[in-house]
């Protein structure tokens, strides 16, 4: 298998709508360049896992970190244990991390990749890039940012290397819940030697108005974790006395006009996930669920089809070993059937299936 240029990895929970306009526009801004696109799902239950499971080209882990199983509550896992999940499987040296309700601008990928590259051609050791990004209807018209925390800048979207993240141990697991996690990430690279260095030219939005955000982001550890992130780096790269204050973070800015109207492509997505918010289910549930049926009848059908001809193999070996060439039509099928009993009764009981599987397609079609 030939080694990809960047492998792709994002995290998800119930944001199906948004989760569709990320991977697309993934596969768009790597349609030319060796990839792999790596999903560690929360456990969604609007239609994700099922959608995810029909995409060829994605690569989907599930981690379910909510509700219970066997009468017993799920373990809540940190945002460094999930991302890690995928880290970890990355094959590329270029690992590049976006979240799920983010889209890349034209041309953000090649760049990025471009500057990852020059900048190591030069000698330089280069641990992370992080990516501008602008959030719509939040941030000044034509402002693209990057965060820092203490001085120090870090990744909300962008690329790691893949040698420095396992240098550094990849994410920690234990002393962050969400927050500061990607932040200690790149505080664990620039002590260990590695430079964070932005590209100006990788550019992307983010919309943090998806109705299921207040739900699924644990706003009220923000303070917690910021604290101990200072409390670890406290002495060694942020001083000891810093004033933490509640949510904020310094940025880094540059100036962008987006003539494309690619911020447009959320407003359709946001307002197909509030219309399905009552129900707990996205509207475009049923729809892949009948996808699903159309896979599933597609895999029947192929292994029917599959195993005929295995079987007429077969036959005609057997026919070739014992100069069986001129049987009658009734002689034939007499003998096909009586070597093929077992077979009959396991298409049959195949079959079985098949009919209610399309019975219930066009049920939910109507």
């Amino acid at each position: 298998m030939t080694k990809p240029d960047v492998s792709i990895v994002l995290g998800s929970y119930n944001r199906i709508d948004f989760l569709k306009l990320a991977i697309e526009s993934a596969r768009k801004e790597t349609a030319t360049i060796p990839h792999e696109i790596l999903v560690v799902d929360g456990g969604s239950d609007d239609g994700s896992l099922e959608w995810l499971a029909l995409q060829k080209d994605v690569v989907t882990i599930i981690q379910y970190n909510r509700g219970t199983f066997r009468d017993q509550p799920i373990e809540r896992r940190s945002w460094g244990y999930f991302m890690n999940l995928v880290f970890k499987c990355a094959q590329a040296d270029a690992v590049l991390m976006m979240s799920d309700d983010t889209i890349f601008h034209d041309g953000a990928v090649k760049n990025g990749l471009q500057f990852f590259r020059d900048q190591m051609a030069t000698g330089k050791k280069i641990g992370a890039v992080p990516f501008y990004f602008h959030d719509v209807d939040s941030d000044p018209a034509d402002t693209y940012k990057i965060s820092q925390l203490f001085g120090h800048p870090f990744l909300n979207h962008g690329i790691y290397y893949k040698e420095a993240l396992a240098q550094v141990g990849y994410a920690d697991e234990t002393t962050y819940v969400f927050f500061a996690a990607d932040a200690d990430i790149c505080y664990k690279l620039i002590h260990a030697g590695y430079a964070v260095l932005p590209c100006p030219t990788a550019l992307m939005l983010h919309c943090p108005t998806h109705p299921m955000r207040q739900v699924t982001t644990p706003s009220d550890r923000w303070l917690g974790d910021v604290t101990a992130l200072v409390n670890k780096w406290g002495g060694i790269l942020v001083d000891k006395d810093v004033k933490i204050v509640e949510g904020f973070t310094d940025i880094q800015t540059i100036t962008y006009h987006d003539t494309s109207g690619l911020g447009k492509l959320f407003d359709e997505a946001i307002r197909t996930a509030q219309s399905g918010t009552t129900s707990g289910l996205s509207s475009t549930h049923n729809d892949v669920v009948i996808g699903q049926i159309d896979a599933r009848l597609a895999s029947i059908l192929t292994t029917l089809n599959y195993v005929a001809k295995q079987q007429d193999m077969g036959l005609q070996q057997q026919n070739r070993q014992n100069d069986i060439y001129h049987l009658d039509w009734l002689a034939f099928w007499n003998e096909w059937k009586a070597f093929n009993r077992p077979y009959y009764r396991r298409m049959l009981s195949t079959w079985a299936i098949f009919m209610p599987l399309r019975w219930l397609k066009n049920r939910r079609k109507g």
